[in-house]
């Protein structure tokens, strides 16, 4: 939802819709200690395709698909800060939006199962 500097730039959910970037994505790896490093030579000239699902759209999917929800949490946290101005990283390696900005969940995860299964 936010650009890079935490100001408004597309909806929470684009019911649908593609958004696409036309510049397409860069490449990023990920190191095992957590750091991120752009990868220089790197040239991808192809564009990028997203959704920008809300939260009800991706667990109605789910439940339409015949699966049972067993676990959906929301996080004030992310494990990057993905370019982000104004992050904070914790001792534990999360990183937090500024102490300016509103507490927003940054993560969610969910877990499902195909009715009739058992963990």
């Amino acid at each position: 939802m936010f650009d890079h500097d935490w100001m408004l730039k597309f909806p929470y959910s684009s019911e649908g819709n593609i958004l696409t970037f036309e510049e397409g994505i860069d490449a990023i790896v990920k190191h095992s200690d957590g750091h991120l490093e752009d990868v220089e030579a790197f040239s991808n000239p192809y564009p990028s395709y997203e959704f920008a699902w809300g939260i009800g759209e991706v667990v109605m999917a789910l439940l339409e698909a015949g699966l049972t929800l067993t676990t959906l949490k929301e996080y004030q946290y992310a494990y990057s800060d993905d370019g982000y101005e104004r992050m904070r990283q914790t001792t534990d390696g999360r990183w937090l939006p500024s102490h300016e900005m509103p507490d927003l969940p940054l993560l969610y995860g969910s877990s499902a199962l195909k009715r009739g299964s058992s963990y």
